[in-house]
């Protein structure tokens, strides 16, 4: 059984803890800022998550390897969000 509610409440307060916010995601969060698209993609917030999900592809893709499985998998999230929100064509 999902609980994004209750993982959506966890990472406002990691938010809180470590002081930063979806609105200005850093390089060095990357991880974090993946797990909140992922729960914006589960909750019904695919535009939301298309620009975390953009953000976090970019900079796994100027980090690491090509074949890389945290690379792919991220590129694999942002073309469900992008069906999710109807931008088939990206």
């Amino acid at each position: 059984m999902r609980e994004d509610k209750k993982l959506e409440s966890l990472l406002k307060g990691i938010f809180k803890v470590l002081e930063i916010t979806p609105s200005d995601p850093s390089r060095e969060h990357t991880r974090i800022w993946d797990l909140v698209a992922r729960n914006l993609s589960y909750l019904g917030h695919a535009k939301q998550a298309v620009g975390l999900l953009e953000h976090v592809v970019k900079v796994r893709e100027t980090t690491l390897a090509e074949a890389h499985p945290d690379r792919l998998t991220s590129q694999h999230a942002l073309a469900g969000a992008y069906r999710a929100n109807g931008q088939t064509k990206e």
